[in-house]
């Protein structure tokens, strides 16, 4: 309820004692809401604060290094369920080798379809051993990587 709805012709020039204690009236009873409202909220205000408090002594900790086992425990689980296909998915890299029989291998996340390696074979051609990396960008082809027994 605003002011002015409820004392919209309020000439202050004929002020009188009547329109004094409806205004004082006025202001006391939106105290009083108010004191109302902090006494049934209180308990959940300081609650909240505790709250707060808390969550910055932990933020403190991790900042020097004080990490929680629980935390740890929860972290060191995801990393052993996640990281590899993290990995996998977001970086590209080969590895190079020999096999056990002396060929040539490139070791390539299974989910990196796009690119193959080849050698060129022509005796004729200027790159003839050289290696090359091409490129499949409508992802046709699939790769296949090698794997020991094959």
């Amino acid at each position: 309820m605003a002011f002015w709805d409820d004392f919209p012709n309020t000439n202050f020039h004929e002020i009188n004692l009547d329109w004094f204690l409806k205004v004082a009236n006025y202001v006391k009873s939106t105290a009083d809401e108010m004191n109302t409202w902090k006494a049934t909220h209180e308990k959940e205000y300081k609650e909240l604060l505790d709250h707060v408090d808390a969550i910055q002594r932990w933020i403190d900790g991790l900042e020097e290094g004080d990490i929680p086992e629980a935390l740890l425990e929860g972290l060191r689980n995801w990393i052993d369920a996640n990281l590899q296909e993290l990995i996998g998915r977001n970086i590209r890299y080969t590895w190079f080798g020999l096999t056990d029989d002396g060929y040539f291998v490139a070791y390539m996340p299974e989910s990196w379809q796009e690119l193959w390696f080849d050698t060129v074979m022509d005796y004729e051609d200027d790159y003839y051993g050289h290696l090359l990396i091409k490129y499949d960008a409508n992802h046709l082809r699939k790769v296949t990587t090698y794997r020991e027994g094959y």
